[in-house]
């Protein structure tokens, strides 16, 4: 990755050039044409020159080029030129005829909720949290459909929001417990609790 003012990439001799940095503090690499290992050249920022030797050494190398703005705007994207295989294309033409947008869908989304167990679990300490992931990903198993994918996929965040709010709840009727001078009186203190084990009741049985 490239990054600073007067970046530079060009060619030398057949070697890919890439200069950058801020001030004094600069830094150069060099990359020959074999066993260089660069898939993936990432500029950021819009001070200096790529010229059109090293764009072409980048797409003879198989190698993709990316320029980003310092917020992370996409500026301009290169790939690797291959030729187009006819099967491919058509197998993703037909993808939705066929159901292997709808297979694939699925296997995405459990993947990525599987993750998202696995963070609340063993990052975030959230065991509450996980097990409603949990539960979704077995409803995951049993869809027809990829609307159906869809409502999956956006029900744990709402749920592990609310058990966020359920969690701020706890931790007040704990404090006005413990300080009573807050103001709340015994009956709404009770109340409160009682909502709160209502609450936890309706998110475990998910009726």
């Amino acid at each position: 990755m490239l990054y600073g003012y007067g970046v530079n990439v060009r060619v030398e001799r057949g070697h890919l050039v890439a200069e950058g940095g801020v001030g004094s503090d600069r830094y150069k690499s060099r990359f020959p044409r074999v066993g260089h290992g660069l898939e993936r050249l990432v500029v950021v920022g819009t001070d200096g020159v790529v010229s059109l030797s090293a764009l072409r050494w980048l797409a003879d190398q198989n190698a993709s080029f990316v320029m980003l703005e310092r917020d992370g705007t996409g500026l301009a994207t290169t790939g690797p030129v291959r030729p187009s295989d006819i099967r491919l294309r058509r197998a993703q033409a037909l993808a939705h005829q066929t159901g292997s947008a709808f297979r694939i869908s699925r296997e995405l989304i459990d993947r990525k909720l599987a993750g998202q167990e696995r963070v609340a679990q063993e990052s975030l300490q959230e065991y509450s949290a996980a097990t409603l992931i949990r539960q979704f990903r077995s409803e995951l198993a049993e869809v027809e459909s990829i609307d159906a994918i869809r409502i999956v996929e956006a029900a744990p965040p709402k749920s592990i929001g609310k058990l966020g709010e359920l969690s701020q709840l706890s931790s007040l009727i704990r404090s006005w417990l413990v300080y009573p001078s807050i103001g709340a009186t015994s009956a709404h203190v009770s109340l409160l609790y009682q909502v709160l084990l209502d609450s936890r009741q309706i998110l475990s049985t998910r009726s």
